[in-house]
Protein backbone atom coordinates (compact mmCIF):
# COMPACT_ATOMS: atom_id res chain seq x y z
CA UNK A 1 0.00 0.00 0.00
CA UNK A 2 0.97 3.46 -0.62
CA UNK A 3 2.68 5.49 2.61
CA UNK A 4 0.76 8.27 3.32
CA UNK A 5 2.86 11.76 3.40
CA UNK A 6 4.21 13.17 6.53
CA UNK A 7 0.92 14.95 8.75
CA UNK A 8 -1.31 13.14 6.54
CA UNK A 9 -4.29 11.71 7.77
CA UNK A 10 -5.88 8.48 6.10
CA UNK A 11 -9.92 8.90 5.29
CA UNK A 12 -10.82 6.81 8.48
CA UNK A 13 -8.62 9.27 10.39
CA UNK A 14 -10.83 12.29 9.15
CA UNK A 15 -13.89 10.33 9.38
CA UNK A 16 -13.31 9.60 13.03
CA UNK A 17 -12.41 13.17 13.69
CA UNK A 18 -15.46 14.88 11.81
CA UNK A 19 -17.52 12.36 13.91
CA UNK A 20 -16.06 13.36 17.10
CA UNK A 21 -16.47 17.29 16.27
CA UNK A 22 -20.13 16.50 15.38
CA UNK A 23 -20.49 14.84 18.70
CA UNK A 24 -19.13 17.50 20.69
CA UNK A 25 -21.77 19.95 19.54
CA UNK A 26 -24.95 17.91 19.06
CA UNK A 27 -26.22 14.05 19.22
CA UNK A 28 -25.10 12.33 16.32
CA UNK A 29 -28.02 10.13 14.10
CA UNK A 30 -28.07 6.12 15.41
CA UNK A 31 -26.54 5.57 11.98
CA UNK A 32 -23.41 7.68 12.47
CA UNK A 33 -23.00 7.10 16.62
CA UNK A 34 -22.88 3.25 14.72
CA UNK A 35 -20.05 4.64 12.62
CA UNK A 36 -18.12 6.41 15.02
CA UNK A 37 -18.01 2.70 17.72
CA UNK A 38 -17.05 0.86 14.83
CA UNK A 39 -13.84 3.07 13.65
CA UNK A 40 -13.19 3.77 17.93
CA UNK A 41 -13.20 -0.34 18.40
CA UNK A 42 -10.05 -1.23 19.13
CA UNK A 43 -10.40 -4.58 17.62
CA UNK A 44 -10.57 -2.89 14.47
CA UNK A 45 -7.08 -1.54 14.58
CA UNK A 46 -5.95 -5.96 14.38
CA UNK A 47 -8.31 -6.86 11.86
CA UNK A 48 -9.00 -3.72 10.02
CA UNK A 49 -12.41 -2.63 8.39
CA UNK A 50 -13.45 -5.34 5.86
CA UNK A 51 -16.90 -4.90 5.00
CA UNK A 52 -17.46 -2.37 6.66
CA UNK A 53 -15.27 0.22 5.06
CA UNK A 54 -17.73 2.62 3.78
CA UNK A 55 -20.64 4.59 5.15
CA UNK A 56 -23.75 3.04 4.66
CA UNK A 57 -26.50 4.05 1.85
CA UNK A 58 -28.98 6.96 2.64
CA UNK A 59 -31.28 4.02 3.57
CA UNK A 60 -28.64 2.18 5.95
CA UNK A 61 -28.22 -0.67 3.49
CA UNK A 62 -24.53 -1.83 3.47
CA UNK A 63 -22.80 -1.55 0.13
CA UNK A 64 -22.05 -3.87 -2.06
CA UNK A 65 -20.72 -4.71 -5.34
CA UNK A 66 -23.01 -5.24 -8.03
CA UNK A 67 -22.94 -8.63 -10.12
CA UNK A 68 -21.54 -6.84 -13.48
CA UNK A 69 -18.41 -5.23 -11.03
CA UNK A 70 -16.27 -3.60 -13.79
CA UNK A 71 -13.23 -5.70 -12.42
CA UNK A 72 -14.64 -8.79 -11.26
CA UNK A 73 -17.01 -11.04 -12.47
CA UNK A 74 -19.42 -10.93 -8.59
CA UNK A 75 -20.91 -14.47 -8.42
CA UNK A 76 -23.66 -14.42 -5.79
CA UNK A 77 -22.11 -15.63 -2.72
CA UNK A 78 -19.02 -14.16 -4.00
CA UNK A 79 -16.39 -13.52 -0.97
CA UNK A 80 -14.53 -10.61 -2.55
CA UNK A 81 -14.83 -7.85 0.01
CA UNK A 82 -15.41 -3.47 0.06
CA UNK A 83 -11.35 -4.16 1.23
CA UNK A 84 -10.46 -6.06 -1.53
CA UNK A 85 -12.24 -3.51 -3.88
CA UNK A 86 -10.22 -0.95 -1.87
CA UNK A 87 -6.75 -2.37 -2.40
CA UNK A 88 -7.23 -2.86 -6.02
CA UNK A 89 -8.12 0.60 -6.76
CA UNK A 90 -5.72 1.63 -4.59
CA UNK A 91 -2.77 -0.02 -6.43
CA UNK A 92 -4.26 0.95 -9.45
CA UNK A 93 -4.40 4.65 -8.54
CA UNK A 94 -0.68 4.24 -7.03
CA UNK A 95 0.70 2.50 -10.38
CA UNK A 96 -0.69 5.64 -11.77
CA UNK A 97 1.00 8.15 -9.92
CA UNK A 98 4.31 6.89 -10.97
CA UNK A 99 3.50 6.80 -14.53
CA UNK A 100 5.08 9.47 -16.57
CA UNK A 101 3.42 11.47 -19.34
CA UNK A 102 -0.08 11.47 -20.60
CA UNK A 103 -2.19 9.77 -18.19
CA UNK A 104 -0.71 9.47 -14.95
CA UNK A 105 -1.41 10.87 -11.87
CA UNK A 106 2.20 12.71 -11.49
CA UNK A 107 2.13 16.03 -9.16
CA UNK A 108 4.33 18.59 -9.95
CA UNK A 109 5.63 22.09 -9.65
CA UNK A 110 3.84 22.76 -13.37
CA UNK A 111 1.02 20.73 -13.38
CA UNK A 112 -1.51 19.88 -10.88
CA UNK A 113 -3.41 15.93 -11.86
CA UNK A 114 -7.17 15.51 -10.87
CA UNK A 115 -8.74 12.17 -11.08
CA UNK A 116 -11.24 12.90 -13.56
CA UNK A 117 -15.15 13.36 -12.83
CA UNK A 118 -15.96 10.66 -15.89
CA UNK A 119 -14.64 8.14 -13.63
CA UNK A 120 -17.26 8.48 -11.42
CA UNK A 121 -19.41 7.71 -14.12
CA UNK A 122 -17.61 4.99 -16.15
CA UNK A 123 -17.44 3.21 -13.03
CA UNK A 124 -20.80 3.93 -11.03
CA UNK A 125 -20.62 0.87 -8.81
CA UNK A 126 -21.54 2.36 -5.16
CA UNK A 127 -18.61 0.03 -3.63
CA UNK A 128 -15.94 0.82 -6.57
CA UNK A 129 -16.80 4.94 -6.20
CA UNK A 130 -16.12 4.83 -2.44
CA UNK A 131 -13.30 2.84 -3.23
CA UNK A 132 -12.23 5.82 -5.70
CA UNK A 133 -12.93 8.87 -2.94
CA UNK A 134 -11.41 6.91 -0.20
CA UNK A 135 -7.80 6.20 -2.13
CA UNK A 136 -7.43 9.49 -4.26
CA UNK A 137 -5.54 12.05 -2.55
CA UNK A 138 -6.99 15.60 -1.63
CA UNK A 139 -4.75 16.82 -4.48
CA UNK A 140 -6.26 14.54 -6.73
CA UNK A 141 -9.85 15.54 -5.73
CA UNK A 142 -9.10 19.50 -5.57
CA UNK A 143 -11.95 20.25 -8.16
CA UNK A 144 -11.98 23.85 -7.07
CA UNK A 145 -8.61 24.31 -9.11
CA UNK A 146 -10.37 23.81 -12.40
CA UNK A 147 -14.01 25.40 -13.29
CA UNK A 148 -15.28 22.65 -15.30
CA UNK A 149 -13.80 19.71 -13.35
CA UNK A 150 -15.84 21.44 -9.84
CA UNK A 151 -19.28 21.84 -12.32
CA UNK A 152 -19.38 17.92 -13.11
CA UNK A 153 -18.11 16.55 -10.30
CA UNK A 154 -21.39 18.85 -8.48
CA UNK A 155 -23.34 17.80 -10.79
CA UNK A 156 -22.53 14.18 -10.43
CA UNK A 157 -23.18 14.72 -6.73
CA UNK A 158 -27.06 16.11 -7.48
CA UNK A 159 -27.75 13.43 -9.07
CA UNK A 160 -26.76 10.81 -6.63
CA UNK A 161 -28.97 13.39 -4.39
CA UNK A 162 -32.07 13.08 -6.58
CA UNK A 163 -31.06 9.07 -7.08
CA UNK A 164 -29.98 9.14 -3.27
CA UNK A 165 -32.92 5.95 -2.61
CA UNK A 166 -32.36 4.14 -5.80
CA UNK A 167 -29.14 1.66 -5.67
CA UNK A 168 -27.10 4.24 -8.81
CA UNK A 169 -27.11 6.87 -5.26
CA UNK A 170 -26.11 4.30 -2.71
CA UNK A 171 -22.46 6.30 -2.66
CA UNK A 172 -23.84 9.40 -1.90
CA UNK A 173 -22.71 9.42 1.63
CA UNK A 174 -19.13 8.81 1.10
CA UNK A 175 -19.01 11.87 -1.47
CA UNK A 176 -20.82 14.00 1.08
CA UNK A 177 -17.73 12.71 3.86
CA UNK A 178 -15.22 13.48 1.44
CA UNK A 179 -16.63 17.09 1.28
CA UNK A 180 -17.12 18.04 4.73
CA UNK A 181 -13.77 16.45 5.48
CA UNK A 182 -11.78 17.98 2.51
CA UNK A 183 -10.83 15.88 1.13
CA UNK A 184 -12.45 17.01 -1.85
CA UNK A 185 -13.09 20.56 -2.30
CA UNK A 186 -15.00 22.31 -4.86
CA UNK A 187 -15.80 25.82 -6.03
CA UNK A 188 -17.44 28.30 -4.03
CA UNK A 189 -20.72 27.94 -6.53
CA UNK A 190 -21.17 24.62 -6.39
CA UNK A 191 -20.60 24.22 -2.78
CA UNK A 192 -23.60 26.48 -2.14
CA UNK A 193 -25.97 24.74 -4.84
CA UNK A 194 -25.09 21.53 -3.73
CA UNK A 195 -26.14 23.03 0.35
CA UNK A 196 -29.37 24.06 -0.87
CA UNK A 197 -29.47 20.62 -2.79
CA UNK A 198 -29.16 18.86 0.21
CA UNK A 199 -30.79 20.88 2.73
CA UNK A 200 -34.14 20.25 0.51
CA UNK A 201 -34.12 16.65 0.86
CA UNK A 202 -32.82 16.44 4.60
CA UNK A 203 -35.80 17.50 6.50
CA UNK A 204 -36.87 14.55 8.44
CA UNK A 205 -33.75 12.73 8.02
CA UNK A 206 -31.05 12.60 10.11
CA UNK A 207 -28.09 11.13 8.46
CA UNK A 208 -28.08 13.35 5.49
CA UNK A 209 -29.05 16.27 7.65
CA UNK A 210 -25.70 16.04 9.72
CA UNK A 211 -24.11 16.45 6.33
CA UNK A 212 -25.96 19.38 5.43
CA UNK A 213 -25.59 20.89 8.81
CA UNK A 214 -21.35 20.42 8.41
CA UNK A 215 -21.24 21.38 4.99
CA UNK A 216 -23.69 24.71 5.80
CA UNK A 217 -20.96 25.28 8.43
CA UNK A 218 -18.42 25.07 6.24
CA UNK A 219 -20.21 28.00 3.62
CA UNK A 220 -20.31 30.05 6.93
CA UNK A 221 -23.85 29.47 7.64
CA UNK A 222 -25.21 28.92 11.19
Amino acid sequence: MPKLGFGQSSSWEKEAKWLKEVADSRSLPKILQDRSNLLNDPSKRKRGLIGDSFLPSVKNNILELAKNFAFHKCEENSSLTQADVFFVVCSMLHELRAKKGDGGLQQSMNSHALLDPGNFDRFNDSVLQAALLRSATSSELAYNTHGLASRRMAGLIQRLIDRRADPEGEALPEFLLAIVTRRMTLAQPELEKLAEALEAVSKGDEYLATFQLSLSQMLGGD
